[in-house]
């Protein structure tokens, strides 16, 4: 996905990275490996920060205006 958004930005590609980021967040108790809690913060920051910049990335192309 990265590679295809570096070439032409397409909005569904960030909605694939939100839903992407959404499952790093939720995978540690949905695939069983929360116990470690390195693995686990890893996966929950990792995702918070694709999310984070996802929406941003879609925010920023439905109101291209909003800069200062």
């Amino acid at each position: 996905l990265a590679l295809a958004t570096l070439s032409v930005f397409a909005e569904w590609e960030e909605w694939v990275s939100l839903v992407l980021g959404v499952w790093l967040i939720v995978s540690p108790w949905l695939l069983g490996f929360a116990a470690d809690r390195n693995v686990m913060a890893t996966h929950v920051v990792l995702g918070v920060l694709v999310v984070a910049a996802s929406a941003w990335a879609v925010w920023d192309f439905r109101h291209p205006h909003a800069h200062a």
